[in-house]
């Protein structure tokens, strides 16, 4: 059996590649799938997996309303795939390549990427609370995310945006957020160095609450 998709993203990704993934993929059980190969060109939709995906490769593949928080993904390279409506909490990776990847209304909460490199990646409407990443960062976009006490530390940055995301809480140290537009996210309570904020874009509300992180206050 074949499923046939249209891209749906309906917003404009400025130097974001997108996922090279066939417009006709085969349907297939996931938890019939031999993930100790690399698996390649597939379709998964509404399924529990009940085994562990570690130490594998996972290209041009499209997963929607799929749940893997029994048994989180550990240490995969995702290339090329469409996470549609998907539970990857806890998913961890460390020193993998996550590149032209489209996370779609999924939640990976606690997510730990460690020592990776992540290029070209699209969030939308995800719940990316607690998430922690420390790895090499290029054309990243975040959009309408609860990315509430989530951490970036160290990150190599080469492009990154958030647009109408919630920060709050969240920690930001070492990783460049030059030309980031922040203007119409929420930055209540967020921690972040001095280093990181050069060149960042915010409204009035935003700067009010960087003014206090560097002991400045403002007169209107």
């Amino acid at each position: 059996m074949c499923f046939i998709f249209k891209d749906f993203s309906g917003v404009v990704m400025k130097k974001i590649e997108q996922p090279k993934i066939l417009k006709e993929l085969v349907k297939e059980d996931i938890n019939k799938v031999d993930f100790n190969d690399k698996v390649c060109e597939l379709f998964f939709e509404n399924q529990k997996i009940a085994k562990k995906v570690v130490n594998t490769e996972i290209n041009g593949c499209y997963f929607k309303n799929i749940d893997f928080s029994m048994f989180p993904l550990e240490n995969v390279d995702l290339i090329d795939c469409v996470f549609d409506t998907c539970d990857l909490s806890n998913t961890y990776i460390k020193e993998k390549l996550i590149l032209r990847n489209k996370f779609i209304n999924c939640s990976l909460i606690g997510t730990q990427i460690i020592n990776s490199s992540l290029k070209n990646i699209f969030f939308k409407e995800c719940n990316l609370e607690l998430i922690n990443i420390s790895s090499a960062i290029k054309n990243i976009l975040f959009e309408s995310c609860n990315l509430k006490k989530s951490r970036f530390f160290d990150c190599k940055v080469n492009g990154i945006n958030f647009d109408s995301c919630n920060l709050s809480e969240s920690e930001i140290f070492k990783t460049s957020l030059k030309e980031a537009d922040l203007s119409n996210s929420i930055l209540d309570d967020i921690d972040v160095d001095q280093e990181s904020l050069k060149g960042i874009i915010v409204d009035m509300s935003g700067m009010v609450n960087i003014s206090r992180l560097l002991g400045i206050t403002i007169k209107f």
